[in-house]
């Protein structure tokens, strides 16, 4: 030992350089992940609502139009009136089902919902009842069926169009779907 030098003071002086270093590799590191997630965000590398409705029982596939669709289920009461709600983009293959245990009069609007929107409203046959374009943010103007219905289906604006849907035509309806009419 060396007189006249505190070896503690050298010792702390060393631990907390090496801590000081650490402290600044970590900082790098997490500024360095956030950059990366950054960049992957603004590339639109967003992650895809799951299309795979046996892993998301709030989900379920239809043939609609040619070929599937991945529709997201409003089977509460909450679910129903929040709808597609607060949404900015909706995938041009998804959208939301409405489903309600006896059929009735049904009337829809667009109260804080950002995306242009088609409705169907489907008998219980499947059967395209009418189909309502929706214009988004219109609190004033309600879209109805033309009959009572237990279904009603919305996509992005011209969705049914662009798919040679229309009144009359029949979609088939998975047995999961008419599960709870009859209980």
């Amino acid at each position: 030992m060396m007189e006249g030098h505190d070896m503690t003071h050298g010792v702390g002086a060393m631990l907390s350089c090496g801590i000081v270093d650490a402290v600044r590799v970590s900082w790098g590191v997490v500024v360095l992940f956030l950059c990366v997630q950054l960049v992957a965000c603004n590339r639109g590398d967003h992650p895809r609502p799951t299309t795979d409705p046996a892993s998301d029982p709030g989900r379920i596939s239809l043939e609609m139009g040619g070929g599937p669709v991945i529709l997201e289920t409003a089977v509460t009461e909450a679910e129903q009136l929040r709808g597609l709600m607060y949404r900015r983009e909706l995938p041009s293959d998804q959208g939301m089902i409405f489903i309600y245990r006896e059929p009735r009069f049904l009337s829809f609007w667009m109260k804080d919902t950002w995306i242009p929107l088609s409705i169907a409203f489907v008998s219980d046959d499947g059967t395209i009842i009418n189909i309502e374009k929706m214009r988004p943010l219109l609190t004033q103007v309600r879209y109805k069926s033309e009959q009572p219905c237990r279904l009603a289906i919305e996509m992005n604006a011209g969705w049914f169009v662009e798919h040679h849907l229309g009144p009359g035509d029949r979609i088939f309806l998975p047995p999961e779907i008419r599960s709870g009419w009859d209980h």
